[in-house]
């Protein structure tokens, strides 16, 4: 079911951009990421004048968890029942210079706006 999601939310995306509407997509995205793919438009198969900026999010495991116990989301129940599996798919991105990392552990207004301006520029 993953890959047909994600590839939905692509063709959704290419849709949109096609009509030059802006997109923001939403998700971990951890294997287009991995795998580069994420970084060329063609591959993609969106528009090749597209122009792609991605922020990676890290929270430390522990803060993460935390947080999905908090937010009590019935879509965590599998991740929290079965952590050490979850925890597992976590991944360190690649280096690359359209991705931009930003520590989410603790909140910080003054770089968070610095993480927008860089993405929209």
């Amino acid at each position: 079911m993953r890959n047909w999601e994600y590839q939905g939310l692509i063709d959704i995306a290419r849709e949109n951009l096609l009509l030059g509407v802006n997109v923001i997509l939403v998700g971990p995205f951890s294997s287009e990421i991995q795998s580069e793919r994420m970084f060329d438009p063609v591959a993609l198969g969106i528009p090749s004048q597209t122009r792609i900026q991605i922020a990676w999010i890290d929270l430390n495991e522990e803060e993460a968890r935390k947080r999905m116990i908090k937010r009590a989301d019935p879509r965590d129940e599998w991740k929290l029942a079965h952590w050490n599996e979850y925890a597992k798919r976590r991944i360190e991105p690649p280096s690359h210079a359209l991705l931009k990392r930003f520590d989410n552990s603790q909140l910080n207004d003054i770089k968070l706006e610095k993480l927008i301006d860089a993405l929209i520029k």
